[in-house]
């Protein structure tokens, strides 16, 4: 067979180039730690306090399934109220625990994870974007968090501090005078009265619902696309990416730390050089 005849493959056959992605090989895969401890630890306390003061306080809103007979044997408002008090203090610790660790955690836990500082990650909001609506295969590059999430989460750290403060301008009323959120009680009418803040509560409680919702549905479709252990990473703290995806994390990176403001600015806690 002359040279001729081998040079290019017959009319309709595919090239080598375009058959070779086709392989049977699994890719190498990087494993690397990503979120931390004090991040994972938080992360947890604020979802699974959440869940109970999501119930609880449906229940306190519009009582469901009431036990028949007295109330006072039964008890069930009181109990109800009582679990929602203390899953609220574990919420307010841990929003403030997970606040405190963006300014001391590893990079990955940092607030400006969650700010778009810098242009790449502004412009990655976007990319993300057409990702979820299927019209881009694959998302930006990331190690952590993707911009759009960092973005949403900066919102969703905006509604836990609302929880917060609502709730605690609906309890201090109540408290006991010794009680040291009795002093709050000046929230109730600067906040607009209890029905005002009632509201307030109830629907940001269903925004963080629709943010649970989704924010397991897109890790679920990042963590099958990529098949970068997006969805087990909170439970190992590990996540996996192959070497040509890393060595374009690190350039990405790379990029953010020579342009972002942050690191350049004089702030009163970094030591200066000498």
């Amino acid at each position: 067979m002359s040279a001729a005849d081998t040079s290019a493959p017959p009319r309709g056959m595919p090239s080598a180039e375009i058959a070779r992605p086709h392989t049977t090989e699994t890719p190498t895969l990087v494993r690397l730690y990503v979120w931390d401890l004090p991040l994972r630890f938080s992360h947890w306390n604020i979802a699974l306090s959440f869940l109970v003061l999501a119930v609880t306080g449906l229940y306190i809103g519009k009582p469901f399934g009431p036990p028949s007979g007295a109330a006072s044997p039964n008890f069930m408002m009181g109990w109800v109220k009582t679990v929602h008090f203390y899953a609220s203090i574990i919420f307010s610790v841990s929003v403030l625990a997970r606040i405190i660790w963006m300014f001391r955690g590893n990079r990955y836990a940092r607030w400006h994870e969650l700010i778009p500082v810098t242009k790449r990650r502004f412009i990655g909001i976007f990319k993300t974007i057409f990702f979820y609506t299927l019209i881009f295969r694959k998302p930006p590059a990331s190690l952590g968090h993707n911009p759009l999430a960092g973005a949403s989460y900066t919102a969703v750290f905006g509604m836990y501090l609302a929880m917060i403060v609502t709730g605690v301008a609906l309890y201090a009323p109540t408290a006991a005078p010794h009680s040291p959120l009795h002093p709050f009680t000046f929230l109730l009418p600067l906040l607009g009265g209890a029905s005002t803040i009632r509201w307030v509560h109830h629907a940001v409680m269903w925004g963080l619902a629709l943010f649970s919702v989704s924010h397991m549905a897109t890790a679920l479709l990042t963590s099958l696309v990529e098949a970068n252990g997006e969805f087990d990473s909170i439970f190992s703290g590990c996540k996996e990416m192959t070497p040509e995806e890393l060595r374009e994390v690190r350039e990405g990176e790379a990029l953010d730390d020579a342009n972002a403001w942050h690191l350049r600015a004089r702030w009163p806690w970094r030591k200066r050089s000498a």
